[in-house]
């Protein structure tokens, strides 16, 4: 018995000067030759496998051992077995293997019944918290996010005990630095929430997701800020009010999610003229044909309410052609429209014509943001330049390729725009229509 216990803290020694090759060799001679009951030699071993990144070695003795459900579920054996099913099966997960997503929710379903959430100093200790967010992202992936899911999946998590330091990964030849599992659960509890129309909820942890992280990563300072307003305006008692809030934000982004979201808000309020005129900013904003579908579907049901159905089977096409094409879901309604508008999916749908059915009704609708100027010079490299508005001091910046039409146009020419601030405070004209 001495001899073996010495062998054992030889083996533990090896290990613990990360000699795991020699450890991994050891611990396995000596459980071959054990009664196999011994959870610190269990344990052991399998971490000694994770090391020499042999998981699925170790899955395999402890499937050996299902019969010894007490040995397997004592926790040092537990801790370790649930790390190797992590490696093994969930880290390496191809969300792309939808046959193979429920086995993946399973290996993830035990993993969270066998271990639990640690305190954040020391979360790594064990692999509940990277699972849960890996199923998260697995959730997010797919075509069809279950949001009802993720929900469930990140109520199992405390935010309050999750770190707020970001995970720092290397690449070419940089490292930067990922969101805190603490900003990635309020990333995707917000807007889990928001899209399962939980305005209140999602609210308050836009406010928590404020008030608590303490670094912020990919702008989610600013979509934090953004999904507040946008949640308020959904349940408003003032809507005029907080609209304008959300407008701000979004008339200074320019993102064309927000003008969609504008859209929304406006369409929920019975404003329909107002919502089709964000709905087409969206489509001038920028053109993102595949994570558009859903605004296409919107822009198409309120020109067919219009009673503008050359319009509307313009962008039913449009979203009907992106959904298949991605191998989405295409709802009731959709497939309706392909056949009452006699839609051929083969066909690919017109852009341009999209673009200009929704500069034109911009162009047709007051909008308070409209400036008029004059050109005041052009750079030598013709792609950049300044406007003078008439009712400014200072020139605005603008950019050729946020011209319609830019063929032409010179120094000194009247034009109609709107002004944006950039992210350094600088205004910047976009949207630039050459005045007759």
């Amino acid at each position: 018995m001495k001899n073996i216990n010495k062998q054992i803290n030889e083996a533990k020694n090896l290990y613990n000067q990360e000699k795991y090759g020699e450890a991994e060799e050891l611990f396995m001679t000596l459980w071959k030759q054990s009664n196999k009951t011994s959870q610190m030699l269990l344990g052991y071993l399998g971490l000694s496998l994770r090391k020499n990144n042999k998981p699925d070695i170790f899955l395999d003795i402890c499937r050996e051992l299902e019969h010894s459900k007490e040995l397997i579920n004592k926790k040092f054996v537990a801790d370790t077995l649930c790390w190797c099913i992590y490696d093994a099966h969930i880290k390496t997960y191809d969300i792309h293997n939808l046959e193979g997503f429920n086995v993946f929710l399973k290996r993830a379903e035990y993993i969270v019944q066998f271990t639990s959430q640690l305190e954040s100093g020391i979360f790594y200790h064990n692999p509940y918290v990277l699972t849960i967010m890996k199923v998260v992202k697995a959730y997010r992936d797919k075509a069809s996010t279950n949001w009802e899911d993720v929900i469930f999946w990140l109520s199992k998590l405390n935010q309050h005990e999750l770190p707020n330091e970001g995970f720092k990964v290397e690449g070419n030849g940089k490292t930067r630095e990922l969101a805190s599992p603490k900003e990635f659960f309020y990333q995707y509890i917000t807007k889990a929430l928001e899209k399962k129309e939980r305005f209140e909820e999602c609210i308050s942890f836009c406010i928590e997701a404020l008030e608590n992280i303490e670094k912020f990563h990919y702008r989610n300072k600013l979509w934090f800020g953004a999904r507040l307003y946008y949640c308020k305006c959904m349940i408003s008692d003032d809507i005029k009010r907080d609209l304008e809030k959300y407008k701000k934000i979004a008339y200074r982004q320019n993102y064309w999610y927000m003008y969609h979201k504008m859209a929304q808000i406006c369409l929920r309020n019975n404003k329909i003229k107002d919502s089709l005129f964000y709905a087409c900013k969206a489509i001038i904003a920028k053109f993102e044909y595949e994570k558009m579908v859903n605004l296409f579907f919107d822009i198409a049901q309120m020109w067919e309410a219009n009673s503008e159905n050359d319009k509307a089977g313009l962008f039913y096409h449009a979203s009907a052609y992106y959904r298949e094409r991605q191998g989405w879901y295409l709802p009731e309604e959709l497939r309706f429209a392909i056949e009452i508008y006699d839609i051929d999916l083969n066909e690919k749908p017109n852009i341009s014509k999209m673009k200009v059915v929704a500069r034109q009704y911009v162009s047709e609708i007051k909008d308070i943001n409209k400036v008029i100027g004059r050109v005041h010079n052009i750079l030598s490299n013709g792609k950049v330049g300044f406007i003078s508005p008439f009712n400014k001091k200072e020139n605005v910046y603008f950019r050729f390729a946020d011209v319609d039409n830019s063929k032409g146009l010179k120094k000194g020419d009247k034009v109609k725009f709107e002004i944006i601030f950039q992210d350094d405070g600088r205004t910047r004209a976009i949207n630039i229509v050459k005045e007759r």
